[in-house]
Formats: C-alpha cells, structure tokens, sequence
C-alpha cells in the first residue's frame, strides 16, 4: 500500500488473496468470498480438503484457514 511505517498501525488494511506455494510445486490460493483455486483451477471445499500436505477448511463462515502438515 505504501504507506509510511509510522501510519501503518491507524491504516485499515484487507487481505484479498493467501498464497501457498508447497514443496510439491503446486499453488494454493485463498481468494474472498471463501475461494479457492490450485494451480489456477477452482476447487469445492466439502467440508475440507487435502492438497499436497496443505488442508484447506472452512474456519468460520466467513474465514478460511490453511494448515500444512509436518513429519518429523
């Protein structure tokens, strides 16, 4: 937005679109309205889903939330 840093704390901001680039090349991407795309193509989430280590669930009924899974 280019803001001055000192303005940044009285600024509103709105994130539009999360994305997650996983190891295994694919691109998620968490869009308003609760969209989601992987690699450019719209995927349903019913009521989650599973994508190269990445679920993708409804948070609330506005937020989605995107976890990635980590073996140790």
């Amino acid at each position: 937005m280019n803001y001055p840093v000192k303005s940044l704390s009285t600024v509103p901001s709105c994130t539009k679109t999360v994305t997650i680039r996983t190891d295994g090349g694919d691109v998620i991407k968490l869009k308003q309205d609760r969209e989601v795309t992987v690699n450019g193509e719209e995927v349903l989430l019913q009521p989650s889903v599973w994508i190269d280590g990445v679920v993708i669930r409804h948070a609330s009924s506005v937020f989605l939330a995107g976890l990635h899974s980590i073996s140790f």
